[in-house]
């Protein structure tokens, strides 16, 4: 069954975007590679993406709203990788035999 490496996957994904406030470290770097694996395994790796751009999304607004949290010195700078990444990994999971037509599919209204 294809989509338990996608629930698997997403679970790493969340692990690595969770452990990485506590512990900055290079397991973002990890998730292009990871996100070209999924994209060849199961079609629920747009989920993925989807969860890491809301994270993004989040992260921003917390440095846009500083009332809501009281993010270190250093978040800016931890923005901007997590976006980095976040570019990068939906970029590698279009190396795939459809290639970037894989999100065309997803954006078809039917």
């Amino acid at each position: 069954r294809p989509e338990l490496f996608t629930f698997a996957f997403i679970a790493l994904l969340l692990f690595a975007l969770e452990s990485e406030k506590v512990r900055a470290g290079s397991r973002l770097c990890a998730l292009p590679l990871l996100f070209v694996i999924l994209a060849n395994l199961h079609g629920g790796f747009i989920l993925g993406v989807g969860i890491l751009w809301l994270y993004c999304l989040g992260e921003g607004l917390f440095l846009l709203l500083p009332r809501l949290a009281a993010p270190p010195s250093d978040s800016g700078r931890s923005w901007r990788r997590l976006l980095l990444i976040a570019v990068l990994s939906t970029a590698a999971a279009g190396l795939n035999p459809s290639g970037f037509q894989v999100y065309s599919y997803y954006c078809l209204i039917r």
